[in-house]
């Protein structure tokens, strides 16, 4: 797998993430969304090293 297709899996599944998480509102929305960009950013700090 070529770092672009990599990038490109790890934004789909943030992408995912948010929708699934739109139903929610105020501090449970903010906690989420925190989590997700957390994940978000590991994942491709991750892949900058493994590439």
């Amino acid at each position: 797998m070529e770092y672009s297709e990599a990038t490109k899996l790890i934004e789909e599944q943030y992408q995912k993430a948010l929708e699934r998480i739109s139903h929610l509102t105020g501090k449970e929305y903010t906690r989420a969304r925190q989590i997700i960009d957390e994940i978000r950013e590991k994942n491709l700090e991750l892949l900058a090293h493994y590439f």
